[in-house]
């Protein structure tokens, strides 16, 4: 099943059924912020790419969510998304299962300079 929408994604009550109380969407809101802790960013951003919610972000989860976050303006093909997602993953899968699980996530975040300060509202 793919979540259509970040509040989906993020309810951190385990309901799943496209709603927020108000704690879970201000808690969310504090995880775009520019001073949100890195882990928590690193956390909520996880769990947006794991469409799924199996804990590991495979071939799927990316593709859905690309295709969610950029949507139909994107202009890519479906080829050109299923080789971004597939690099994406030969880069992440440190143990070679096909899948990137949070710890695989974790250290790809870390090498990236500008994940803290781009990853905001």
């Amino acid at each position: 099943m793919i979540r259509p929408t970040v509040g989906c994604v993020y309810g951190a009550t385990g309901r799943h059924d496209g709603t927020l109380s108000l704690d879970e969407f201000i808690e969310m809101q504090s995880a775009f912020s520019i001073r949100a802790d890195p882990a928590l960013k690193t956390e909520v951003a996880f769990r947006i790419f794991d469409c799924d919610g199996d804990r590991y972000i495979g071939k799927a989860d990316f593709t859905a969510a690309v295709q969610l976050l950029l949507g139909s303006v994107s202009g890519l093909s479906v080829d050109h998304i299923n080789r971004c997602t597939e690099r994406l993953i030969s880069e992440m899968d440190l143990d070679g299962n096909g899948s990137v699980s949070y710890a695989e996530f974790e250290k790809a975040t870390t090498k990236i300079e500008d994940f803290i300060t781009v990853y905001r509202w």
